[in-house]
């Protein structure tokens, strides 16, 4: 009997020590601070940047090359992205065309809010809204020899929908991740066209487009870090 008491009472000590090194390990859980801020890098874009200063063409599924975002809570976080791209280039033929000089610049901004869905341990989705504005200058110089040739177009473009991504997380710290967007985008543009020698073929007009839907797909890559 004497050891049967001995047992219940070790049995009931053993129990209640587990009970209470699990709830310590939850309440522990539950404390850990969650990562606040998060920053990140458009691999394609930061690619396409290096790429065009070589002459290759700009990235054209997102243009956002550094994002950054705040966590509200564990699953709601506010999201903004930012880009500045510049390109220069001189060239020349030796023949018709003495010189050409195409220049660009693009600079863009988005703001947004999302919400994190745990899809496992490695894997979680994103999906939110955005609201974004950007604006954009393009010119091409010819000097022919003869005339000058100036071609500019510039103006604003504006854009609001909604995004969904996919992530996978390396570790609490580090993910990669893409994604899609279906936004609603309109353009202010102006045109002018230039002629140094011939100014009675000068033009200035303006292109505005009215607003449609345009769906980027899962193609840039992004890896993030919290902090």
């Amino acid at each position: 009997m004497i050891r049967l008491k001995k047992a219940l009472l070790l049995g009931s000590f053993c129990s209640l020590s587990a009970v209470a090194m699990a709830q310590e390990k939850e309440k522990k859980k539950a404390s850990d601070p969650v990562a606040k801020h998060e920053i990140g890098v458009d691999a394609n874009a930061f690619l396409g940047q290096i790429f065009e200063l070589f002459g290759g063409k700009s990235n054209e599924l997102n243009p956002y090359l550094l994002t950054y975002k705040y966590k509200l809570n564990p699953t709601m976080a506010i999201r903004t992205g930012l880009t500045v791209a510049l390109r220069s280039f001189k060239e020349s033929d030796g023949t018709f065309i003495d010189t050409r000089t195409d220049r660009f610049m693009n600079y863009a901004m988005r703001l947004g809010i999302e919400k994190q869905s745990e899809l496992d341990a490695k894997w979680y989705c994103t999906y939110g809204f955005d609201v974004g504005a950007g604006f954009s200058k393009k010119e091409l110089i010819i000097d022919s020899g003869f005339d000058i040739a100036r071609s500019v177009e510039s103006g604003w473009t504006l854009k609001m929908g909604p995004i969904g991504g996919i992530w996978y997380r390396f570790s609490p710290k580090i993910s990669m991740g893409t994604e899609a967007t279906y936004y609603y985008t309109s353009q202010d543009l102006k045109e002018e066209k230039i002629f140094t020698a011939n100014p009675q073929f000068n033009k200035v007009g303006r292109i505005s487009t009215e607003g449609t839907f345009l769906l980027k797909g899962f193609g840039n890559l992004f890896i993030t870090f919290r902090f």
